[in-house]
C-alpha cells in the first residue's frame, strides 16, 4: 500500500489545493504518507490521522520524518463506529473501493455528520469512465470484485448516488496524471 501511495502522490498535491483548509482529516490513512506531504507543503495546516492501531504502529516515524508530528493527532479507531468531528477537509484514499454500496454509505454518512457546515469531502480512487475502451480501473474492478466482499470500481454517476443518499453533494471530479481522480464533496445544506 506504501508503494502505491508513493505513486499517486504528486497527481494528487499538483491537482487539489490544500492549502484553504484548515484542519485535515485522513480517515483510514495508514502510516501517514499522504498526509505528511500535504502537512509539509501546507505549514498553515494542521492533521488528524484516523486509522486502526495495527495500521498506526509506524505513524509516528512517518510523521516525523516529514517533521509534521507537532501539527497531526493520531487517533486510533474504527471508521464504521466513529469518525474525529474536527475536520474541515475529510479525505478517504483507496477505501471506498474495498466497501459494498451500502458500507459506503454508511462510511460517508457518518463523516457526513461529522463535517462541519463547510466541509468538504475528498475520496481519492480511479473512476471507471463510460463506454467499452479499456481501462485499468476496469481491470481492478474486476479484481475488487474476485477479492473483495462488495468491493469495487465505480463511475461518477455511482459515486453522485452514494454521496446523495449519505447526506453529500458531489462538487466536481478532478482527473489526475495518474489513473485516479479526486472526487470532491461538500455538505449538504
Amino acid at each position: 500500500m506504501s508503494n502505491l501511495s508513493d505513486l499517486g502522490l504528486a497527481p494528487v498535491l499538483s491537482a487539489y489545493d490544500f492549502s484553504p483548509f484548515k484542519t485535515i482529516t485522513d480517515i483510514g490513512g495508514g502510516e501517514g504518507f499522504l498526509l505528511a506531504n500535504i502537512l509539509h507543503i501546507n505549514p498553515e495546516s494542521r492533521g488528524i490521522l484516523f486509522d486502526t492501531p495495527e495500521a498506526l504502529e509506524k505513524a509516528s516515524e512517518m510523521l516525523g520524518r516529514y517533521q509534521v508530528e507537532n501539527r497531526t493527532t493520531i487517533i486510533s479507531g474504527n471508521f464504521f463506529n466513529t469518525i474525529p468531528e474536527t475536520g474541515d477537509l475529510y479525505i478517504l484514499k483507496n477505501i471506498i473501493h474495498n466497501w459494498s454500496d451500502q458500507q459506503s454509505v454508511d462510511l460517508l454518512t457518518k463523516i457526513s455528520q461529522s463535517m462541519v457546515q463547510n466541509g468538504r469531502l475528498l475520496i481519492i480512487e480511479m473512476v471507471v469512465p463510460p463506454g467499452n475502451k479499456p481501462s485499468l480501473s476496469k481491470l481492478l474492478d474486476i479484481q475488487m470484485m474476485a477479492t473483495m466482499a462488495g468491493g469495487k470500481e465505480r463511475t461518477a454517476l455511482e459515486y453522485r448516488k452514494l454521496l446523495e443518499q449519505s447526506g453529500l453533494t458531489l462538487t466536481r471530479i478532478i482527473p489526475t496524471i495518474a489513473p485516479i481522480s479526486l472526487i470532491e464533496a461538500r455538505k449538504n445544506r
